[in-house]
């Protein structure tokens, strides 16, 4: 008996309606519907081997996103900081404002 049936077009329902918001969720829900293919099926079938293929890919590519995020978010870090920091410099070499005026009015 399949507990929670799930499929390729639910999973894309619930990324658009943000019930997936991680790719690790993603992930669970892959494996998922692999488990309850070989569940389904049996585990010496044709379609449990093809399963195992899929869920191979699916790790792969999950892996390479992943990676491809945190290069993303690393690179956007870096220019923010070089960014702030560049803006502290200008800071700290601009001449003080004068507080007041020539005749002590503000």
């Amino acid at each position: 008996r399949i507990l929670f049936p799930i499929d390729l077009s639910l999973i894309r329902k619930m990324i658009v309606c943000r019930m997936i918001k991680s790719f690790a969720a993603f992930h669970r829900c892959v494996g998922l519907i692999c488990h309850n293919c070989v569940k389904f099926n049996g585990r010496e079938s044709d379609y449990s081997a093809l399963t195992r293929d899929f869920e191979d890919n699916v790790d792969e590519k999950v892996l390479e996103a992943v990676r491809n995020a945190t290069s993303a978010a690393a690179a956007k870090a870096a220019a923010g900081a070089a960014t702030a920091s560049n803006v502290a410099t200008a800071a700290s070499a601009a001449p003080p404002a004068a507080a007041a005026g020539s005749n002590g009015t503000v």
